[in-house]
């Protein structure tokens, strides 16, 4: 909480991306991009999964802050899979998170 305070927020966030090919990415798998013309560690893979709904393999990372537009493109490890930020929620018909968590009565 000290951090989200003195700094105004973290540094990093859990976000959604949709990854160009099936096949599953390992867990700790870097997320890198061109930023001021040199290559940039800019997040990590948490969690792969496939979805239907956008009929693609899609991953959860840790993304740094200015990097977490819907759109963004990374480059995935060393090879040639690139992951796009997805906006959120993924499907259609899910409800947006908003406001304070109230919990069940």
């Amino acid at each position: 909480m000290a951090k989200i305070d003195t700094y105004g927020g973290l540094n990093k966030r859990l976000t959604a991306l949709r990854i160009s090919g099936d096949e599953p990415v390992p867990r700790g798998a870097r997320l890198s991009r061109l930023d001021e013309g040199e290559w940039r560690d800019l997040g990590v893979v948490t969690t792969w999964g496939y979805s239907f709904v956008q009929d693609c393999g899609m991953v959860l990372a840790y993304v740094k802050r200015r990097h977490q537009a819907p759109g963004t493109e990374f480059r995935l490890g060393d090879g040639p899979l690139t992951a796009t930020v997805v906006a959120s929620p993924v499907r259609k018909s899910a409800v947006p998170v908003s406001g304070e968590f109230e919990p069940a009565p």
